[in-house]
């Protein structure tokens, strides 16, 4: 949950809800990159909203990786994960 003042700041900025955290634009496994949405872990946390839960369903429909990780542990094992499959080749 953000202040509103700073909520309104981001839109300002042309920060989308519901975007997820992390980018990685590396192409691996078939997929054309990774996206991560991090939620903390209990007693910290929080449902995922129904902005986040489309723009996963999206980008994976696309052709992306996009989860949900609990905690910086379980997106380290995600990330590492997809760094160890293969490059994803695309015909030109």
């Amino acid at each position: 949950q953000r202040h509103k003042a700073v909520a309104a700041k981001l839109k300002e900025q042309g920060v989308k809800a519901g975007v997820p955290d992390l980018v990685l634009p590396m192409a691996r496994g078939g997929y054309f990159g990774l996206y991560i949405e991090f939620k903390a872990t209990p007693p910290h946390d929080a449902p995922v909203s129904v902005n986040q839960h489309g723009w996963v369903g999206r980008l994976n429909e696309q052709g992306y990786l996009a989860i949900v990780c609990r905690g910086h542990f379980d997106a380290m094992e995600h990330i590492r994960a997809y760094l160890r499959l293969p490059k994803t080749v695309v015909a030109a």
